[in-house]
């Protein structure tokens, strides 16, 4: 089955196999015209490809490795020559909800213009450092937390074209039948991104050191002192940049829930170190960041100069709480908010049109409407935080209600299936 979807590709990884990996494959193929691609992907347990330094799909689908999800993209380059092909995996290696636990891998297959090229060991790969592997996770139904150090990004880092001669080649997986069989296409859309920034801001002084272990730095940060600076600013930058002579602590609000990854564009000199927490919710007028026994922070060490960080694990959150240990006032922020991540829903027209005669059933309704919106990813999910599972009670429900409110019959279909 594998060759049929795949031909020529073959499962491949890294010959140093440890939990909680991210790895990096790299290879640059000569196109003779600028005719599309098709892309055939999967790998254990997420992927992102990049395309000439363009990002590209994120995937595949929560699933059974036995019945494997892989996605298909069309892609139309630039101009014929040179093509820089880079993927980054991570590979859990852990109990996840809605997620098996199985071995690391990935397969990829291009096909185009005199094109049919496969992932083999002629690849080049790279175990990325910048995330420590040592972390705890981050609850019970979630995957490992990230602790990113940026001083040990590769080179090509910012771009995602990489000079990769001297990387080590991949190594061919064996026995790949036992491990993966088959093959589902995926149903479910692929989502889209866009930049949510912050409406208005907090400033805050918090004067203590942070927690050592990440494990811990949610619950510290809802518990340490936060010594008000300034409230309710607009999210202006140069307001924002003008808080950090005297605030090392900032509570960005977007408006509204959004589900999506953390996000931050910045300059810094090397080794200043930031806490980001993400809340749906207020607790005593500031943010609520450790609920249910669930973390929701991720930590970030700067290397000197401008630079952007994004989150590989998502969640959802209204308010973004940065935290700079050690001060700020040698940090310029160029942005800061949620890269959200969505399924780009159209309302079909009774629900586009509906205006009820109370302005309660109106909110009810508008409520309704937004959870669907927000609630609906590779899979439906229960929540965008604690759990982010698909089950079937209250899924199959939610499934009916995106068909007949948004004509999105593609997940009743994948529960069916399912």
């Amino acid at each position: 089955m594998t060759k049929e979807i795949f031909t020529p590709a073959n499962w491949i990884w890294t010959a140093h196999e440890r939990p909680n990996q991210y790895v990096l494959f790299a290879k640059t193929v000569e196109l003779q015209s600028a005719a599309p691609l098709q892309v055939q992907i999967s790998a254990s347990s997420h992927y992102e490809l990049w395309l000439d330094g363009q990002f590209i799909a994120r995937g595949p689908v929560h699933g059974d490795p036995r019945w494997c999800q892989y996605d298909e993209i069309s892609f139309t380059p630039r101009a014929a020559g040179p093509l820089h092909i880079a993927v980054l995996v991570h590979h859990e290696d852990a109990y996840v909800h809605c997620l098996l636990p199985t071995r690391g891998g990935f397969i990829a297959a291009f096909r185009g213009d005199n094109l049919n090229v496969g992932t083999d060991e002629s690849w080049k790969c790279l175990g990325l450092e910048m995330w420590s592997q040592n972390v705890s996770k981050r609850g019970w139904a979630l995957g490992f937390g990230e602790d990113f150090n940026a001083r040990l990004e590769p080179a090509g880092w910012d771009d995602k074209i990489f000079d990769f001669a001297e990387w080590e080649n991949a190594v061919l997986i064996p026995d790949v039948a036992n491990i993966w069989a088959n093959y589902q296409k995926r149903m479910t859309p692929h989502l889209v991104r866009r930049l949510i920034e912050p409406v208005s801001f907090d400033a805050w002084q918090a004067p203590q050191s942070g927690a050592p272990d990440l494990g811990d730095v949610s619950a510290f940060c809802d518990e340490e002192p936060l010594h008000p600076v300034a409230r309710g600013l607009s999210a202006n930058w140069d307001v924002v940049n003008a808080q950090l002579a005297d605030a090392n602590a900032l509570t960005f609000d977007l408006g509204r829930e959004h589900v999506g990854f953390y996000l931050l564009d910045l300059e810094a000199p090397e080794g200043t170190i930031i806490e980001i927490s993400g809340a749906e919710l207020l607790r005593d007028d500031r943010p609520w960041i450790y609920r249910k026994g669930t973390s929701y922070s991720a930590r970030y060490t700067t290397r000197a100069g401008r630079q952007q960080f994004t989150t590989f694990g998502w969640s959802g959150f209204r308010y973004l709480h940065l935290v700079f240990r050690g001060g700020a006032h040698d940090v310029k922020i160029h942005a800061a908010g949620c890269l959200e991540r969505k399924v780009p829903l159209r309302a079909l027209s009774h629900v586009e049109d509906f205006r009820a005669p109370d302005e309660s059933l109106q909110n009810i309704f508008d409520l309704c409407r937004r959870t669907l919106e927000v609630g609906v990813q590779e899979h439906l999910v229960d929540c965008p935080t604690r759990e982010q599972a698909q089950y079937w009670g209250d899924g199959v429900f939610i499934a009916q209600s995106l068909g007949k409110g948004f004509g999105e019959w593609r997940y009743l279909e994948w529960f069916l299936e399912c």
